[in-house]
């Protein structure tokens, strides 16, 4: 990999912010635990 790949990786990871994972994080959490009890 060369450096500007990995500068153009990092900057796109800055750009998704943290409370946006978390929440997807959160919500598929919710989704397998509402999933179990279904099931």
């Amino acid at each position: 990999m060369s450096e500007t790949q990995i500068n153009s990786v990092n900057q796109r990871r800055g750009e998704q912010p943290d409370w946006l994972l978390r929440i997807l994080g959160g919500a598929f959490l919710i989704a397998a635990v509402v999933a179990a009890v279904l099931v």
